[in-house]
């Protein structure tokens, strides 16, 4: 009962202020996930005007899977003031959220800029892959040559193989 234990104690040290500030620290304490939706349950209530505990619960929907819960929380990230880098894995978490619940359209606007100006490589190529996705569909030709594009370059990160074994996939 550790985890529980070191739960309580860390819950009980916030009896009269319990800041924003607490409830990311609580977020990221390494606490077993099956705790996590208490908590970002208790941050989205109790700071319905920030939505900095939206985003970090969607982002765990996400993680776990419920993407119809992960594309509620996260459409807060539109109201939140970040920097770019924040910024940025906020928008590939809504867009693969909303890629995954179907909405793939809507999540090409936020593919879109990180394939442009994505400051990071993972970032960048991650939103080519799923922006190719997306777009096999309704444009294949064009979907194709993305990935081409993608599994070419020098760098690679998962999302270049994974682009790579897509296209075999692809040729008939």
């Amino acid at each position: 009962y550790y985890d529980e234990h070191t739960l309580a104690k860390l819950l009980l040290t916030y009896r009269d202020s319990f800041s924003v500030d607490d409830f990311k620290a609580l977020t990221v304490s390494g606490l077993p996930d099956w705790y996590a939706p208490l908590i970002m349950e208790r941050g989205v209530r109790q700071f319905r005007g920030n939505c900095e505990p939206f985003v970090i619960y969607g982002i765990y929907c996400s993680r776990i899977k419920n993407y119809s819960a992960a594309v509620q929380l996260l459409e807060e990230g539109e109201n939140c003031r970040m920097d770019a880098r924040q910024t940025e894995y906020w928008m590939l978490q809504y867009g693969y959220a909303l890629f995954m619940q179907g909405e793939t359209e809507k999540a090409l606007l936020y593919f879109n800029p990180l394939r442009q100006t994505g400051s990071s490589l993972y970032y960048r190529q991650a939103a080519q892959y799923f922006s190719a996705k997306c777009k096999l569909a309704t444009d294949k030709v064009s979907a194709q040559n993305e990935l081409q594009a993608l599994a070419a370059e020098n760098n690679k990160t998962k999302y270049a193989l994974l682009a790579t074994e897509l296209l075999k996939q692809l040729k008939p």
